[in-house]
């Protein structure tokens, strides 16, 4: 699983319908199970990735087995469009390369983990990993930490996140960086946060790998932020954290000139006029980048080169 496909979750979101979500932060009992070497959290209501429309798209970006975690939920014997409350996308490094966990937040206290087990006399008891009772359905793994949340992943993912909830390996709670950029994110409707390797990949993205101002501006942010709003059509607040205020100041005026070119060589239309539609200009050690479409034109840009570069 590439950074680059996760982070495309974040222009799935936008493109459905507007309508405001009940704002939420992260338990202290999902952080727990973070390991604390994470790359990116994405929190995202549970009902606004069940929209009709959207379903098409998630199947370029998430594995099959994420797919149809539903399936996971309704077969434990609970109702996700009520009990499931949001889900957290985590990417985090590991000795072999990123990982990908899925933390499920809402009531799980009838969740029935019985009904996943089959006892034979080779296997009397359910699989432990460090006390950890864990499961497995359609490919994946899982396990309960308490009654409200639910973690997903492959084998060895889970294994990470037990190893972080049971303090063998430091949780996200010890990751002093990635914490500071939750907490001003957390009480918006849709939010995610990228550590500094994958703040590179999103200016990458946007302002063109291939140019040489794009490489040397994403290499000077700490880290970022992403905030949706759904007040009036659908605006995007794009947050970067660089070192100091002159830094910030300097990076705001070359990552407009950036945008001017990438708009300058855009073939397509649409992502055309999304891309002068930015605006950018800093605070302090932040510069800010806002945008703010209609549902048609970020239907239309799903279907544009640039679009497609993302999530290949």
């Amino acid at each position: 699983m590439k950074l680059r496909n996760t982070l495309l979750l974040l222009a799935l979101l936008l493109w459905l319908p507007s309508g405001r979500l009940a704002a939420a932060e992260i338990s202290s009992e999902a952080r727990i199970v973070v390991p604390a070497q994470v790359q990116q959290i994405l929190s995202v209501s549970y009902s606004r990735l069940h929209d009709p429309a959207l379903q098409p798209l998630l199947a370029q970006v998430l594995p099959p087995e994420f797919q149809n975690v539903s399936t996971i939920f309704k077969q434990g014997g609970i109702q996700p469009q009520t009990d499931v409350r949001r889900l957290e996308f985590i990417i985090f490094s590991g000795a072999k390369g990123p990982g990908l966990l899925l933390v499920a937040e809402g009531n799980f206290e009838n969740f029935q983990p019985d009904r996943f087990f089959h006892k034979t006399k080779r296997r009397p008891q359910p699989p432990q990993y460090h006390g950890i009772r864990y499961d497995s359905a359609n490919g994946l793994d899982f396990f309960l930490p308490d009654n409200g949340t639910l973690v997903l992943g492959s084998y060895a993912n889970i294994r990470r996140a037990i190893d972080a909830e049971q303090g063998v390996i430091p949780n996200l709670d010890s990751n002093s960086s990635m914490s500071d950029l939750i907490s001003g994110t957390q009480d918006t409707d849709v939010w995610s946060v990228l550590n500094a390797a994958g703040t590179r990949n999103v200016l990458t993205s946007l302002v063109g790998a291939g140019g040489k101002m794009g490489n040397v501006l994403s290499r000077q942010f700490n880290g970022c932020r992403y905030t949706l709003d759904f007040t009036s059509g659908v605006q995007l607040n794009l947050e970067l954290i660089a070192g100091d205020d002159l830094t910030a100041a300097s990076l705001s005026t070359g990552l407009r000139a950036a945008l001017l070119y990438r708009e300058a060589q855009e073939p397509n239309p649409v992502v055309k006029q999304l891309l002068n539609a930015v605006e950018v200009d800093s605070a302090g050690s932040h510069v800010f980048l806002q945008v703010s479409s209609t549902e048609n034109q970020l239907a239309q840009l799903t279907s544009s080169p640039l679009f497609k570069s993302i999530i290949r």
